[in-house]
C-alpha cells in the first residue's frame, strides 16, 4: 500500500471518528431528550474523541517523515493541507487544555469542538478526498504483466530507447503518462504537484525525492518498484507502456 493511500484511509477514520465524537456531543448539548443518557454520551464524546487525537498524532508522524523524504518538492497543495493541519493540531491542544485544566472555559469547549471538525473535514478533504477521487475516476485497466524482456534489458544496460531496434511509440508514452503520471507529475514545469515536475528529468545530476543519479535504469526502477512513497506500476503497466512511457520521458 502507498504511503498516500495509507495516509488517505486513516484520513477517513479521523473524520469517521471526529464526527462520532460531535454527533455525541450535539445530542448531549442540544437536546432536551437523550436516546442515551448524559454519562453514556459523555463517554462516547470522550473515547471517540482520543481516538480522533490519536489518529492525527499517527497521520503527522507519518507526514512529517514524508516530507523530511521529499525536502523542498512539497507541491502547494501540500503546503495549504500542512498549514490546515498545524491549526487542527493547536486547536486539539487548546481544546484538551480548557477540558482538563482551564474549565472557566469550559462554555467554549462545544463551539470550539464544531470548528476543530469542519477543520478536519477541509484538511481530509485536500488530501484523502483528492487521491480517492483521483483514484476511483480513473480510467479501468486492463489486466497487465510484469515488465518484459525489452524493458528490463533497458534499464539494466542503461542504453536510451533510440538504441533499441524498435522505436516505441511516443503517442502511447505520452497517453500513458496522461493517464497515470500527470496527475502528480507535471510533464511542462519542473515545479512539484504531488511529486516533482519531470521536465527535463534525463538532464539533472540527482532525483529530487530519491538521494540516487538520474538514470535509464533509475527511471525504470522508480516507475516499477519506487523508493520513497510513490506507488509501484510494474504490475499496472504491460511491457509495451512501460517502454514507451520511458521513451516518451526522455523526450521531456
Amino acid at each position: 500500500m502507498s504511503f498516500f493511500m495509507m495516509k488517505s484511509l486513516l484520513s477517513v477514520a479521523l473524520l469517521v471518528t471526529a464526527a462520532v465524537a460531535l454527533g455525541a456531543m450535539m445530542s448531549l448539548m442540544g437536546r432536551k431528550e437523550h436516546r442515551r443518557s448524559p454519562d453514556s454520551l459523555r463517554m462516547i464524546h470522550r473515547v471517540w474523541g482520543y481516538v480522533s487525537v490519536v489518529l492525527v498524532v499517527v497521520i503527522g508522524y507519518l507526514c512529517v517523515r514524508h516530507v523530511a523524504s521529499v525536502g523542498d518538492a512539497v507541491p502547494t497543495r501540500g503546503v495549504i493541507h500542512g498549514v490546515l493541519a498545524l491549526f487542527l493540531i493547536v486547536g486539539i491542544v487548546v481544546k484538551i487544555a480548557i477540558v482538563r485544566s482551564y474549565r472557566q472555559f469550559l462554555k467554549y469547549a462545544p463551539v470550539l469542538g464544531m470548528v476543530l471538525f469542519s477543520l478536519i473535514f477541509v484538511v481530509v478533504a485536500t488530501s484523502a478526498g483528492f487521491l480517492l477521487v483521483r483514484t476511483w475516476c480513473s480510467p479501468a485497466e486492463p489486466p497487465v504483466r510484469v515488465v518484459g524482456e525489452a524493458a528490463t534489458e533497458s534499464a539494466e544496460t542503461g542504453a536510451g530507447v533510440d538504441d533499441q531496434e524498435e522505436t516505441p511509440d511516443a503517442e502511447l508514452g505520452r497517453s500513458v503518462y496522461a493517464r497515470h503520471c500527470a496527475g502528480c507529475h507535471p510533464a511542462d514545469s519542473e515545479k512539484p504537484r504531488v511529486g516533482p515536475g519531470l521536465k527535463g528529468l534525463m538532464r539533472r545530476e540527482r532525483f529530487v525525492s530519491v538521494d540516487a543519479p538520474v538514470t535509464v535504469a533509475g527511471v525504470m526502477q522508480q516507475i516499477v518498484q519506487p523508493a520513497g512513497s510513490m506507488p509501484a506500476f510494474g504490475d499496472r503497466l504491460s511491457d509495451a507502456e512501460l517502454t514507451a512511457l520511458l521513451a516518451y520521458i526522455q523526450t521531456l
